[in-house]
């Protein structure tokens, strides 16, 4: 769904005893900047607000806020996994409450396995104009990739990037730059290996 309007309709749709006004109140805005999300004059939502209203609206927040990646409802496939995910359902207490995991930097990624859960900071303009270049990603690790998510990837010489994932035929995809001054890599020709998931991004 291209619109936050729509993937907010389609979220209330699903949980039809949440109200605009529970989202204001569990997300810490003004009841307008809600109406704002249902009328399509506000485009995308900052990460803290989109983890508070995933939260209450059971669905995965970074595709509440950017569209990116899928809703995951209820994260009944994460949960089957075993895996930890910010879009767990919360009620109005615990929605309040979410801790961001550990920060990486790129030099300490390199050496040994990762956290189920971890943020990096971009360190090029491959997603721009999608992402600023201070924009820090939320990533799983034990997460499988969907169509259009932004992943974390290595290459076969060991290089790392952060791009989005196309599926081009099953056992083939791209790692695509939304930046078109970068190329795409190939799973194939390039040995790609997918090394985590985002699931949300912080704003600076």
């Amino acid at each position: 769904m291209s619109t936050l309007a729509k993937r907010l309709k389609a979220a209330l749709a699903r949980s039809p005893g949440v109200t605009q006004a529970d989202l204001a109140r569990v997300c810490k805005i003004k009841s307008a900047s809600v109406s704002n999300w249902a009328t399509g004059k506000t485009a995308s939502l900052k990460i803290e607000t989109a983890r508070r209203a995933a939260g209450l609206l059971r669905c995965d927040p970074f595709w509440l806020a950017t569209g990116a990646g899928s809703p995951n409802w209820l994260n009944e496939q994460h949960a089957a996994e075993g895996v930890a995910s910010y879009s767990v359902a919360h009620d109005l207490s615990q929605a309040k409450s979410i801790v961001l995991p550990l920060q990486l930097e790129w030099d300490t990624i390199m050496q040994g396995s990762l956290p189920d859960q971890f943020v990096l900071p971009l360190r090029d303009t491959a997603l721009q104009p999608k992402f600023a270049s201070a924009t820090r990603i939320i990533f799983a690790a034990a997460r499988e990739p969907q169509p259009g998510d932004v992943v974390l990837l290595r290459d076969k010489s060991g290089d790392l990037y952060i791009r989005e994932y196309h599926l081009v035929r099953t056992g083939h995809w791209r790692a695509a730059a939304v930046n078109p001054a970068f190329q795409p890599l190939d799973s194939a020709a390039d040995g790609l290996q997918v090394l985590a998931v985002a699931i949300g991004a912080l704003w600076a």
